[in-house]
Parts: C-alpha cells; structure tokens; sequence
C-alpha cells in the first residue's frame, strides 16, 4: 500500500501539494506502475494499482486540494466539454513497458477523459495475453 500512497501523493504534489508544499511539473515515482491490478482483482504481481489511484486523483482534484467526497459525485465516463475546460481535466498516460497496462485501460477504457498510450509487446501468449491489440480503441460511444 505504501506504493498507492506514494502515487496518490505525487499526483497531490502536481496538484499543488499542501499549504507547505508548492506545486510541482514534473514528479517521479520509481516504485510505482503497478498497472495490471483491476478493481476486482489482482494482476501478475499487482493487488493495488497505483496508477488508477494517481489519475483518479488528478481528474477529481479541486482547485483547494481537499480530498472530501474525492470518490463521490463525478462518474469516470464524465465527458469534456472542451479541452481548456479545468473542471474536467483530461489526462495523458503514457506506458513504457514491455507489457501493456491492461488495469489502467480497463478502468478508463469508456471515457474520453484518460487517453492511455501503451508502448509494449503484443504476441500470442505473453502476459497479459487478453488486451494490448492495436485494435482497441477504447470503449464505443466516446468522443474522445
């Protein structure tokens, strides 16, 4: 869990941080990437996807940075209004590894507001053989 907390961290650090804290553009987390871990279960050696956790913080941030009712309200398939609209900011996740983020495109497969670039090897029986086609394009219905 120190992972999740470390990655929800640093997405608060981009968000501004707290009172004692300024706003970073650029924060790193080393240990994270625990990218296969779905929300119902775990994936090759991943229990808590840390990235889910850090994007979700970021599309749910608020200008004052108070984490109450940070998982109430919003729908992830919550669509954009426009690109420079700041109540729902749009996110870039960027994968490079050599296998594909199959948890984080699965929790964000439907919405226009994550858009997920993967950049890994796809080949019948190499994990996770189920996602990672070139043909997925994301949910139908999407605008994005």
């Amino acid at each position: 869990l120190s992972v999740a907390g470390t990655s929800w961290h640093a997405a608060s650090l981009l968000m501004g941080g707290s009172a004692d804290e300024d706003e970073r553009d650029v924060v790193i987390h080393w240990g994270g990437g625990r990218h296969h871990s779905h929300s119902d279960k775990a994936g090759g050696f991943c229990y808590v996807n840390d990235v889910v956790l850090a994007i979700h913080r970021l599309l749910h941030s608020r200008a004052d940075g108070v984490d109450d009712g940070m998982f109430a309200g919003i729908p992830d398939n919550q669509t954009s209004s426009s690109l420079g609209d700041k109540s729902t900011p749009r996110i870039l996740y960027i994968d490079l590894d050599i296998h594909h983020p199959d948890g984080v495109q699965s929790a964000y497969y439907s919405t226009d507001r994550v858009f997920t670039a993967s950049f890994h090897r796809f080949a019948p029986g190499f994990f996770p053989a189920l996602s990672g086609s070139i043909r997925e394009k994301g949910g139908s219905g999407t605008t994005g």
